[in-house]
């Protein structure tokens, strides 16, 4: 494998490139969105399999059908809310990830921030209190009128 940037030589097991210290690309791996959107079809089927044994479950308990067709309801509508809101989230990651990828941000490295040195950090504005001021300042003796 070779780097992408400086043609250096690099282990397979690196991350960076010894040369210029770049990252290295590795295959691609699935997006978030498109994780999610995976984990919709999972939801979805695992949803209606528990849909369909809680139906069995209360219908062998003999429930009567007011009280049965509002807890099928109840649960239909939640899991097309569930799956609708993670439909919706991950559409909105993939558009991020367009407007980003047009802007020319790289949406997928995190971003860092270099490491501030001690000779970087701003002078305090004023100086601190002192906490020998203070307690001595309290231990004087003081006249004490009687």
């Amino acid at each position: 494998m070779y780097c992408s940037v400086c043609g250096a030589q690099v282990d397979a097991a690196l991350n960076y490139c010894n040369r210029c210290g770049n990252r290295v690309p590795r295959g691609e791996s699935m997006s978030v969105a498109e994780n999610l959107s995976q984990a919709v079809g999972y939801v979805g089927g695992f949803g209606l399999l528990g849909f369909i044994f809680v139906c069995i479950v209360l219908l062998r308990r003999e429930i009567p059908m007011e009280v049965f067709v509002p807890i099928a309801a109840f649960y239909l509508i939640a899991l097309v809310a569930i799956c609708w809101m993670m439909l919706r989230y991950s559409s909105q990651l993939t558009k991020m990830k367009v407007e980003a990828s047009r802007s020319g941000d790289n949406f997928s490295d995190p971003h860092y921030l270099n490491p501030r040195t001690t000779t970087q950090l701003d002078e305090p504005a004023q100086q601190p209190a002192s906490v020998i001021e203070h307690t001595t300042r309290t231990l004087d003796k003081t006249a004490v009128n009687r």
